[in-house]
């Protein structure tokens, strides 16, 4: 099953790839902030259903793994080809525990997260960025690794053949916020920093 899915993996990223560089054409910024090895969480914005394909295949540089609602995962086929590209459901609207040590088991492993903190997609056509779940702040403090902010400057959506940039930040050094642990100011403060750091890429670019 394993060397399955990793086959159903290889192809979908090597038609997505395609895909988008035919119809959603995009340049990105700040790609070398990405890091080919070690463990880290990048984190967007969520303004389509087609943020984790435009990520693998415009930004990432190896398999990284991702929430979807559990919704998704309902259906057996539907399930199964999510888990094959990285997909693990998460109940949205709650601290869904078993969704956090899923994703920080990953992260122990040297692996990558996406992670969208907005947590539903933002329809709002100047860009404004919704309130961060809580989900990103605590696996942040609780693994040891970096986050890397993203920005998918295309509002209203995507539209076929029409160009748009993607900003990538510089990883986000979080040492001095896990010496103070999951304290609620803290978790608070870590939440709306990280807002910050994807905010100022809205303008960079």
């Amino acid at each position: 099953m394993k060397i399955i899915n990793f086959i159903v993996y290889k192809i979908v990223v090597f038609l997505s790839k395609v895909l988008v560089f035919i119809f959603y054409p995009n340049k990105v910024y700040g790609k070398n902030n990405i890091e080919k090895k070690g463990p880290y969480i990048v984190y967007t914005n969520h303004i389509s259903a087609l943020d984790p394909i435009i990520i693998v295949a415009s930004v990432l540089r190896r398999k990284a793994y991702f929430m979807g609602k559990e919704e998704l995962f309902r259906g057996r086929f539907l399930k199964w080809f999510l888990v094959a590209l990285g997909g693990y459901p998460v109940k949205r609207g709650t601290a869904d525990m078993m969704a956090i040590k899923i994703s920080l088991s990953y992260l122990h492993k040297g692996d990558i997260l996406t992670m969208f903190p907005e947590g539903t997609r933002n329809t709002n056509d100047d860009g404004t960025l919704l309130e961060f779940h809580n989900g990103i702040g605590i696996i942040g403090l609780k693994s040891n690794c970096k986050m890397v902010p993203c920005f998918i400057n295309s509002m209203g959506g995507y539209k076929l053949f029409r160009k748009f940039t993607i900003s990538v930040g510089e990883p986000v050094d979080l040492s001095e916020y896990r010496k103070l642990g999951l304290k609620k100011d803290n978790l608070r403060n870590l939440t709306n920093m990280l807002r910050e750091k994807m905010e100022n890429l809205m303008s960079k670019y």
